[in-house]
């Protein structure tokens, strides 16, 4: 399943019934993040803790969004460098950080974001940034 098809299936999960998707979603993505410890390296590390960020978004929980956005880009500070990740990262956690009221931190993250998905050379990767980003903020004015 590639990642758009998954966060279409969040989404729609969600709408339909959001009390049991969240708990659903907040299973998974525990039990991604116990496999990716156990199992994987830093780099599945670092994705699994951007899965659950995404579902806490997703689902709300901006609190543990933020937590998670903030302990993958350490796992990618202490690793060596993912920019595409961070900037996914960073995205996520502009809107954790936004919804949270935490403004500064939430525009730095964003600028920041924007800044490296303006830099790629690849296409693919900024139509999916784009999608992302106005998936996140298109009923804000924060972009």
């Amino acid at each position: 399943m590639t990642m758009e098809a998954l966060l279409h299936e969040i989404d729609r999960i969600h709408d339909d019934e959001p009390g049991r998707a969240a708990d659903a979603l907040r299973s998974l993505d525990a039990a991604a993040l116990r496999f990716w410890t156990a199992a994987g390296n830093w780099v599945n590390l670092e994705r699994a803790f951007y899965l659950r960020a995404l579902v806490a978004n997703r689902i709300g929980d901006h609190a543990a969004a933020r937590d998670d956005c903030r302990q993958a880009l350490q796992v990618i500070a202490a690793n060596g460098d993912d920019a595409v990740d961070r900037a996914f990262l960073q995205l996520q956690l502009a809107a954790a950080l936004l919804r949270l009221g935490e403004m500064e931190g939430g525009r730095q993250a964003l600028a920041a974001a924007q800044a490296s998905a303006a830099a790629w050379d690849d296409t693919g990767l900024r139509h999916w940034f784009r999608q992302e980003h106005d998936r996140l903020f298109a009923s804000r004015e924060t972009s």
